[in-house]
């Protein structure tokens, strides 16, 4: 089977770490966009208060979704089950 497009943009998640070993969450942003994701949820939505680094979600062609901290990337579902 193969890997889902979350699945294969997380697997890569490591390659934006710094020297100090902190995620590099703008640069891996562009990289899920430019893989086709497309935010469909972000923390900041609604609220009172603005977080400068918000949780976003991101939904790719193949219904694969993956999630966006300021640490690091995670699958939340790898197809559209």
């Amino acid at each position: 089977m193969s890997m889902s497009m979350a699945e294969r943009v997380c697997s890569r998640s490591s390659e934006y770490r710094d020297g100090d070993g902190r995620f590099q969450k703008s640069a891996f942003q562009d990289a899920v966009e430019g893989n086709g994701g497309v935010e469909v949820w972000n923390s900041n939505d609604g609220q009172s208060t603005i977080s400068f680094a918000p949780t976003r979600h991101y939904e790719f062609r193949d219904g694969s979704k993956i999630k966006v901290t300021c640490s690091g990337a995670w699958v939340l579902t790898s197809s559209k089950a």
